[in-house]
């Protein structure tokens, strides 16, 4: 037998304690005179050796339980090669770490990987060499990371881990390491470690993990009670009419967010933003107005700035497309201060509802509204790589001479590389003529 505090044995010299005190507190012979003694001195011979036994028994019980808290005190235990039948078995432990995103949240008391990470170090710390543990890492998917290895060999391979931006499934998790005992000895004591911050997205399906009646299950929480959590749940950008971005916010923690910003960027430029209270479980949506973009690819990020335990939900990014605008020429044959009262009102209302306003909005049509007089210099004018896509032209008395040629290169340059006989014959046909896009 080995003792782990071979230097507490030295409090076996406190067994001189009771000795001292039975020595000390043995009773004294007193001499009385009777007429006779006959009766008394049988009497006493009796008394005085069950009194002995009595107190031997006792000096015994004290000197046994001042040994028993000594032996305790030093830790014995027997060395693996003799350890019998009845002796404590060698221990197993299977890890099953939570990394999913929300291990990354900033607690009360730090980081949650963090305090994962403790906890799990701490356990190792208790194990012995001849141990061994196993690790399972629990994230958007549940893997094996370690089979049954030495405990510093688990150490180093924890220390290179983090957390990662997907969800976990802790059942899944516990079913790998269930796996684990299919290749294990049944003489080690077998116990199975969850570290997780017990989300309820994750742990639906943790007791419906089927687990061997003679393994330990425990629970390492790492989470905390109250945790402030306010994230950004969607993202929807819209080009078309009125140019706008919209999130989704929702408050997940237990404490209301006032004036919590909403900030947008694009392509890495401030580009507005907007305040909202958000109530304790609220979801809610904000609108910011874009402003008027290139066409051309760019990138829009929406954050959301304030007081938060989770900053990893507080950002979206996408990516948005604006067409290049086609080109439309429309000729407006009635001269009118109104414009209303134009033939081609409703057309150039349909294809830019905000043209002539204060503020106008991007749109997928440009229009250019001309005379029909100026028709041919128009179509003239523009160099090959801005020519119209689209020429609209209302129902004319007259084209202008000198219309159709121009006309007919104007048709042709997007969609041939040469004037076709059927584009000149339709370019002939007069005031029914029209041009598609």
């Amino acid at each position: 037998m080995l003792f782990t505090n071979i230097g507490l044995l030295a409090g076996l010299a406190a067994l001189g304690i009771p000795i001292v005190i039975h020595l000390r507190l043995k009773r004294k012979k007193q001499r009385l005179r009777f007429s006779t003694i006959q009766f008394f001195q049988k009497q006493d011979q009796q008394s005085t050796k069950n009194r002995k036994l009595r107190n031997l028994l006792l000096l015994a019980v004290r000197l046994l339980l001042l040994a028993l808290l000594v032996l305790a005190f030093a830790r014995p235990y027997l060395p693996q090669n003799q350890i019998g039948p009845g002796a404590q078995k060698r221990r197993q432990v299977i890890f099953v770490v939570d990394r999913s995103a929300s291990m990354q949240a900033n607690g009360t008391d730090g980081l949650r990987w963090e305090r994962a990470k403790e906890a799990v170090q701490k356990i190792l710390s208790g194990l012995k060499p001849e141990d061994r543990a196993a690790l399972v890492d629990c994230s958007t998917r549940s893997d094996v990371l370690s089979g049954f290895a030495p405990p510093v060999a688990i150490n180093r391979a924890l220390n290179e881990l983090q957390p990662t931006f997907g969800r976990g499934d802790l059942g899944e998790g516990l079913r790998q390491g269930v796996k684990l005992l299919a290749f294990t000895d049944p003489k080690f004591a077998t116990t199975i470690s969850v570290v997780t911050d017990l989300q309820r997205n994750e742990c639906q399906k943790l007791a419906s993990a089927p687990v061997p009646p003679d393994v330990e299950v425990k629970l390492l929480n790492v989470g905390d009670l109250f945790t402030s959590n306010n994230a950004i749940t969607d993202l929807q950008l819209n080009v078309q009419g009125l140019p706008r971005a919209q999130a989704t916010l929702a408050n997940y923690s237990d404490e209301e967010a006032k004036q919590a910003k909403v900030e947008l960027a694009i392509d890495g430029k401030p580009a507005g933003g907007r305040s909202t209270d958000l109530k304790v479980g609220a979801i809610t949506n904000v609108e910011i107005a874009l402003p008027k973009l290139a066409p051309g690819w760019h990138s829009v990020e929406v954050r959301l700035q304030g007081k938060d335990g989770l900053t990893l939900d507080n950002v979206r990014y996408q990516s948005i497309f604006v067409p290049q605008a086609v080109r439309v020429l429309v000729v407006e044959g009635r001269k009118t201060s109104r414009s209303f009262e134009e033939e081609t009102f409703f057309i150039t209302s349909a294809l830019d509802p905000t043209q002539g306003t204060t503020n106008p909005s991007p749109a997928r049509f440009m229009v250019d509204k001309i005379s029909p007089d100026a028709l041919v210099n128009k179509l003239s004018a523009r160099p090959d790589q801005t020519r119209y896509e689209v020429v609209i032209l209302p129902g004319l008395r007259q084209i202008p001479s000198g219309s159709s040629p121009a006309l007919s290169s104007s048709y042709c340059g997007r969609c041939c590389a040469a004037p076709s006989r059927r584009c000149s014959s339709r370019a002939r046909a007069g005031s029914s003529w029209r041009s598609r896009a």
